[in-house]
This record gives structure tokens, C-alpha cells and sequence, in this order.
């Protein structure tokens, strides 16, 4: 699902990347805007509604979810209205300050309405995942995605300009939306009170108060407000106020390249996190936790470094040739965000493991560093420019992951395996030394480019089946994980561990 997704993704940041080139930093900054207001008015709700949904239809049955669902989303829309009637009354200066332009009224109205819009959509979502649709959300979600690329298209050819894409997107979100709010209603309504019962008496003695509930939602929001200090949410709209929409579209590609190809790297890992560390927390066995970490941050680290270093050398091929040679001098920054947002995707679990075991004031303690370095960003970005902006907004992040592991290293005893990282460099190192003198005789091109990370991987391959370094535990996570194609990868790096056989 995430891969064409973010197939998806790439195709309409190209089309949009092509035809606007450095002015498409004005997208960046209305899209900015618009996650801000998402995210600030969302108070936790929907995120939080995964949880409790099930936790109030163990307890009240169907009827008492149905009434508290319907309570969350008037909480959460009323909110939003807070946040819309802001836009509106502030909507003036806001067009001066982040340089939005003749048509900057139009702009926000149009951003308004596809604000509305995606937080139907986010709502609707969270609910229908609670009721394991996940089928019906996934595909709701490529059909946004596909609506976006080809209205947005067609705006475009037709002659609309910005004003075009906006109106093609808020025209998706809207029939989306209107989908998403359906199938929940019609989920909710055929709700069984039966299928509840026998939750309700195995959560008989369950704590059925507001308080806890209000301390899980604040929890869910501070964290995801945390995660907007170092996303194009924040990193967007104050860019803006600083520099220029030109500035912002540079930032925006290297941070698109860094956040896209990290999540693509450790997608197939994300179903695997919660269930194993949450089953190792009821069974209170530290000794299992620790073999546990040990083992799921080696096989990422198998991903994470060769992919990480050979995007920092083949970058400054794939930028250009996506994006157009303007783009170029995100290249510098994609370098730092490269570096920075794979290391710190590296530490990603102790806050996993933090979370699940809720440990939510040491969580509120690793993420602060990121909101903390929010002035920080703003003043290298007014200083020093989008390289130092880029350094504050990776130092951010992987500080605050490494918060999170020194907890975890004092509380549960947990080692990074800084030995296997070593080996695993070792390989990847030669691999991104060969690609970075190959880049020095051969021109770009898209041929080029495909013959180099081709190159690449087979270099990789080959160090990792000499050395031998993968063993049974680390084989075992790729067999658990849902990485594309990790049958065929255990046979290319371990082929003595492929079929489980111990070498």
C-alpha cells in the first residue's frame, strides 16, 4: 500500500515541480498551512479514537460507542471552526507574511475548504481502521491520490494555474470525504450490541472514566503536535517568513527525498513494531525486549545504511532529473537531511517501546527537544540559510530519538548494536565510494542513474554474502516483516540462513 502510495506521491510532485519550478514554493507554504491547522485543531481525536472506540465498546456497548463517537467528531469539527475563523480574520496579514501574493484571499478560501475536507477524510479513517477496514481505507486513499494527479492534470492543461491545483484538490479531498463519512455511518449503524458483550465482561472491571481517556487524547496530541516542528507543517510556512517561496520549494524537494525514501526503506517494519514489543510487555521478560531490539534495529540498519549513503552520493542525479536542473542547489540540503532523518529513523524503536509500555512523560521529554528547536530553525534559516536550517531541523530529530534511547538503555537495559552498525558501514562505504567516483565520468541521465543504483545494490549484495553478517535472529525479522521481495534478499545476502538453517 505505502510503495504506490508513494508512487502517487512522487508523480504529482513532479507535475507540480515541472510546471511551477521555484514558484511551486507557494504550494509548499499554502500545504504547510494547511497540516498546521489540521494538526493544531485535531486536539488528539482522531489518532486517539483507534483506542478508545474499542476501549467504550467494551464497556458501553454499541449504542455508547455510537453516542461517543458522534460527541468526538462535533469536539473535533468545533475546533476546527475555531481555527477556520482564524483564517478568515487573519487571512490579510497572513497573505503579506508568507508572500502569497496577488491571489493570496483566493488561495487560503480554496486551502479552507480542502482543510474541511482532510479532516473528514483523516476522521473517517481512524474509525473505519478501528472496524478493521483497512481495505476500505486503503483504497479510498489511492483513489485520493489518483483524483489529485489527474484532476490537478487536467487544471493544468486547461490553463488554471495554482488557483487550478487547489481547486482540483479540495475537489477530490470533498468526494473523498463524502465517501469515507459514509462507510462510517453505515458501519456505525450496523454495529452489533452482541459483538460487544463479551468484551464487556472481559473489561468488566475496566476503568470507565473520562480522566484516563483525556490523558491518552492530550498524550496523542502532544506528540503529533511535537512531529509538526520537524515536518513542512512548521518547516513550511516559517521558511516563509524568513526567506523566499523559492527558498521553500529547495527545502521542501530535500525533505521530500529524505522523508520519502526513509519511509520506503522501513515500511515493511511498521506492522511488525507494536504487536512484538506490546506481546513482549505483557509477558514482562527484559532479557526478550532486549533480544528483541537488538535484533529488529540490525535488520533496519541492513536497509537503513546502504540506502542512506547511496542516496547522499546519487542525489544530485535524482533531484535534476526529477525535479529539473533548478532544483540543483537542494542538493546540499538533501545531503544533511539524508544524514540526519536515516540516523535518527535508526533509533526510531525506544520510542515504539516507550509508548507501548506508556511511558508517557518520557515520551513528552524526548519530544519536546523537537519543539524546543523550533526558534532555533527559524534563526539559521535567517542566518546561516537552508544548509544551517537543514542541520537544526535533523539535529532536532535525531536528538530527540536519542533521548528516548538513553531512557530506554537505563530502564530496560537496551544496547544499540553499534558493532553490526560498524560492519554493515564497512560494506555500504566501498559501495557509495564506487558510485561517487563512477558519477565523475559518466553525464546524468536517466539511463546513468538506473546503471548506478543497479550497481550499487549488487556491490552491497555481494559484501553482505561474503561477510556473513546477517545470523538466524536478524533473518527471522525479515521473515516476520512485510519488506517487498524479503524471500528473495535473505537468498542474495544469507543463502545460508535463507531456508532457517544456521550458519
Amino acid at each position: 500500500m505505502l510503495p504506490v502510495l508513494a508512487v502517487f506521491d512522487l508523480v504529482f510532485a513532479v507535475l507540480i515541480r515541472r510546471r511551477f519550478g521555484l514558484f511551486s514554493g507557494l504550494y509548499d507554504v499554502l500545504m504547510g498551512l494547511m497540516k498546521s491547522v489540521l494538526q493544531y485543531s485535531a486536539l488528539g481525536i482522531p489518532t486517539s479514537l483507534t483506542k478508545l472506540l474499542t476501549d467504550v465498546g467494551a464497556t458501553r456497548g454499541a449504542s455508547g460507542l455510537r453516542q461517543f463517537l458522534w460527541r468526538a467528531a462535533l469536539v473535533r469539527f468545533v475546533a476546527l471552526s475555531g481555527c477556520l475563523v482564524g483564517l478568515w480574520l487573519f487571512g490579510g496579514p497572513l497573505v503579506v507574511q508568507l508572500q502569497l501574493g496577488a491571489d493570496g484571499v483566493l488561495y487560503l478560501q480554496l486551502v479552507a475548504g480542502l482543510i474541511v475536507a482532510r479532516a473528514g477524510i483523516e476522521l473517517a479513517a481512524k474509525v473505519l481502521n478501528t472496524f478493521f477496514a483497512q481495505v476500505w481505507t486503503n483504497g479510498l486513499a489511492l483513489l485520493e491520490a489518483a483524483l489529485d494527479i489527474v484532476l490537478a492534470a487536467t487544471a493544468l492543461f486547461l490553463g488554471y494555474e495554482m488557483v487550478g491545483v487547489l481547486s482540483a484538490l479540495a475537489m477530490s479531498a470533498g468526494l473523498v470525504a463524502t465517501i469515507s463519512i459514509g462507510c462510517v455511518v453505515v458501519r456505525v449503524r450496523n454495529i452489533d450490541e452482541r459483538g460487544f458483550e463479551e468484551r464487556g465482561r472481559a473489561l468488566a472491571e475496566a476503568d470507565d472514566s473520562l480522566a484516563p481517556r483525556v490523558r491518552f487524547t492530550l498524550f496523542t496530541y502532544v506528540f503529533e503536535l511535537s512531529l509538526l516542528f520537524v515536518g513542512m507543517g512548521f518547516a513550511a510556512p516559517a521558511l516563509a517568513i524568513v526567506l523566499s517561496p523559492e527558498d521553500v520549494a529547495l527545502f521542501a524537494i530535500a525533505f521530500k527525498l529524505s522523508i520519502m525514501s526513509v519511509g520506503l526503506v522501513v515500511t515493511g517494519f511498521r506492522g511488525l513494531y507494536r504487536p512484538l514489543f506490546a506481546r513482549l510487555r505483557l509477558r514482562d521478560d527484559l532479557e526478550q525486549v532486549q533480544r528483541a531490539f537488538n535484533a529488529v534495529a540490525k535488520a533496519q540498519l541492513v536497509l537503513l545504511l546502504p540506502a542512506g549513503i547511496g542516496l547522499v552520493v546519487m542525489c544530485g542525479d535524482y533531484i535534476p532529473l526529477l525535479f529539473g536542473v533548478e532544483f540543483l542547489p537542494a542538493v546540499q540540503i538533501s545531503w544533511v537531511l539524508v544524514t540526519f532523518m536515516y540516523a535518527e529513523t535508526a533509533f526510531n524503536l525506544p520510542v515504539i517501546i516507550l509508548s507501548v509500555d506508556e511511558q508517557y512523560r518520557a515520551v513528552f521529554v524526548s519530544q519536546s527537544v523537537m519543539i524546543l528547536a523550533a526558534p532555533l530553525f527559524l534563526l539559521a534559516a535567517a542566518t546561516l540559510g537552508l544548509v544551517g536550517a537543514g542541520a537544526v531541523f535533523g539535529v532536532a530529530r535525531l536528538a530527540s530519538a536519542l533521548c528516548a534511547y538513553a531512557y530506554c538503555r537505563t530502564r530496560y537495559g537496551l544496547r544499540f548494536p553499534w558493532s553490526f552498525a560498524g560492519r554493515v558501514a564497512r560494506v555500504s562505504l566501498p559501495m557509495g565510494g564506487l558510485l561517487a567516483c563512477a558519477r565523475l565520468f559518466v553525464a546524468t541521465s536517466v539511463l546513468e542513474a538506473v546503471a548506478l543504483t543497479v550497481v550499487g545494490v549488487i556491490t552491497f549484495a555481494v559484501g553482505m554474502r561474503m561477510t556473513r553478517m546477517l545470523t538466524t535472529e536478524e533473518a527471522d525479522v525479515f521473515r516476520r516483516s512485510s519488506v517487498p521481495g524479503h524471500a528473495l534478499m535473505l537468498s542474495v545476502l544469507a543463502p545460508h540462513l535463507a531456508t532457517g538453517a544456521d550458519g
